[in-house]
């Protein structure tokens, strides 16, 4: 679906789909830990191995949102992945979640709309909507 080049790693093949990244299971471990700091890192690190893996992106713009507490730096990871894959629909759902935290209702209402027929997603939707005063 993507050309190779997106989806470089350090040539481990099992877990994903894509390239298994140890500095990315490193940081979500880190995370899981509450080490902010060696998390971070690693995010960081899985980054400079694969700069433009939808997977990489949006569990750091997770962390930056969820666990830093920096929309800003947040959204700038997730409208990369918006720039690669515009139907990635956590990424909308992220998206949305941003749009919440930063107060641009409409927007997030706009991100909503793109998921809303998504069984899968369904409870997540309806638990965003309920953030965004009417």
């Amino acid at each position: 679906m993507y050309h190779p080049i997106f989806q470089t790693a350090n040539g481990f093949k099992e877990k994903y789909s894509f390239n298994q990244l140890i500095a990315l299971d490193l940081a979500e471990l880190y995370q899981k830990q509450k080490n902010k700091e060696q998390s971070e890192r690693y995010y960081q690190i899985a980054l400079a191995q694969a700069p433009y893996n939808e997977y990489v992106l949006l569990s750091y713009a997770k962390f930056l949102l969820r666990v830093k507490k920096v929309p800003a730096k947040a959204k700038i990871h997730a409208l990369q992945i918006y720039a690669i894959q515009p139907q990635h629909y956590e990424n909308q759902l992220l998206l949305a979640e941003i749009a919440i935290v930063e107060k641009e209702y409409e927007q997030a209402e706009q991100y909503l709309s793109f998921v809303e027929g998504v069984i899968q997603y369904k409870s997540k939707v309806e638990a965003l909507k309920i953030l965004i005063p009417r």
